[in-house]
């Protein structure tokens, strides 16, 4: 179920149904959501922006920068506000990972809402099967919505899958 306000989608403020057989019992949603305050939906400052007010926020090289769009913001225990999404994709300056990220900024005054980070990751050892030469060692990580494969004995070549797509390195 996605959830939207006046049209534009609503980050967060996550929602339960309880249902039996079919059948309806109950719809739970977070304590943030049960207000009556209701953001405006006029920005205080133009997408573009809150374009620039992303760019500052990464540490490395953007190789793509989305244009700004707007939604409502209602994670982290905040009352609803209007918010630009900016979605970036680049080369960290201070990781081998790919930057994936999607930047959430106050619509009102370009104010860092939050910084949600794509590519997770965490190391595992694994075995993979190649064509010519049977068990392969492989180091892998698993990362927001799918691995990341790192051949150390290689050059450390590396693959990334994410959200976003495959990008390799």
């Amino acid at each position: 179920m996605e959830r939207s306000y006046e049209g534009l989608p609503v980050i967060g403020a996550d929602m339960v149904v309880h249902s039996r057989d079919g059948q309806l019992l109950s719809i739970t949603q977070g304590d943030n959501m049960r207000t009556t305050a209701r953001p405006g939906l006029k920005p205080g400052i133009s997408a573009a922006q809150a374009q620039t007010e992303a760019g500052a926020q990464f540490y490395g090289h953007i190789a793509q920068l989305d244009p700004a769009k707007l939604v409502v913001y209602a994670r982290n225990g905040i009352e609803p506000a209007l918010a630009y999404q900016v979605d970036l994709r680049g080369k960290r300056n201070d990781s081998e990972a790919p930057g994936v990220m999607s930047y959430f900024l106050d619509a009102r005054d370009g104010r860092l809402l939050e910084a949600e980070d794509h590519v997770q990751t965490a190391a595992a050892n694994g075995t993979g099967k190649s064509l010519f030469l049977g068990d392969v060692g492989l180091v892998t990580n698993s990362v927001s919505g799918g691995h990341e494969l790192t051949d150390p004995s290689r050059g450390n070549g590396q693959t990334f899958l994410s959200l976003c797509g495959a990008v390799s390195s």
